[in-house]
């Protein structure tokens, strides 16, 4: 029985070099309603509050309350505060910003240089590939069929003239 990953697999080892992450950033993030709310928090973080017990309690968005922060890695142009983190350095955190109708601060936990994808975070790029690698495969051989069971003859003069009235 022939299954998607029998088929896919091959395809992913033979164009691995395809598939790469781009360089990334590693983000937490506070997201809070209010500009006060947000410049009071950003005090706290400048006089050495950490940054994760702010996120844990400040944080309007419930999922980044319950994981203190954390928001995930990133590329460059993946969103505005993923672009402003690749100005800054590993450890820093930025002043409040209006994000999505809310003021964020980010810290920037890590970046990531480019690094290939395994086969399990490649999958839809490479199906997608494989398919249409595939569609193309069956196209040529259907067409080359065609032109050994019917040949195929071009009338010169008619070919001229049409490519000459474009």
């Amino acid at each position: 029985m022939v299954t998607a990953d029998s088929v896919l697999k091959p395809y992913y080892l033979a164009h691995a070099e395809r598939y790469n992450w781009p360089r990334r950033v590693d983000l937490s993030r506070i997201d809070v309603a209010g500009q006060k709310l947000a410049d009071s928090v950003y005090t706290l973080l400048e006089n050495g509050t950490n940054f994760d017990s702010l996120a844990a309690e400040f944080n309007s968005e419930k999922d980044l309350k319950e994981k203190a922060g954390e928001w995930g890695m990133y590329p460059d142009s993946s969103n505005a505060l993923a672009a402003e983190a690749f100005g800054m350095k590993a450890g820093e955190f930025s002043k409040p910003e209006r994000y999505n109708g809310t003021f964020s601060i980010i810290r920037v936990n890590k970046f990531v240089p480019p690094e290939p994808k395994t086969f399990e975070e490649a999958r839809g790029e490479v199906s997608a590939q494989y398919q249409e690698y595939e569609s193309n495969r069956l196209r040529t051989e259907w067409m080359e069929r065609l032109r050994n069971e019917f040949g195929v003859k071009i009338n010169q003069k008619t070919f001229d003239e049409v490519i000459s009235k474009k």
